[in-house]
């Protein structure tokens, strides 16, 4: 099964994307104030640990068995 592949360019622009959004949802009042760290925390722990689990080396045997 291939992995989904995002370039490096729209991974630097998601997320600022993604952190703006959150702002602007609460800016315009779909987010209360109080709760704005937290999408922001949820937004940086999903893209964050999500595209690096994706991004990891594959784990390889070694040829002794160790590993």
């Amino acid at each position: 099964m291939s992995k989904p592949t995002i370039s490096p360019a729209v991974r630097d622009r998601l997320y600022p994307v993604a952190l703006a959004a959150v702002a602007l949802l609460g800016g315009y009042g779909l987010i209360a104030d109080e709760m704005i760290p937290l999408w922001v925390s949820l937004v940086a722990a999903i893209l964050g640990t999500g595209v690096a689990t994706v991004y990891r080396p594959a784990k390889t045997l070694s040829q002794d068995g160790d590993g």
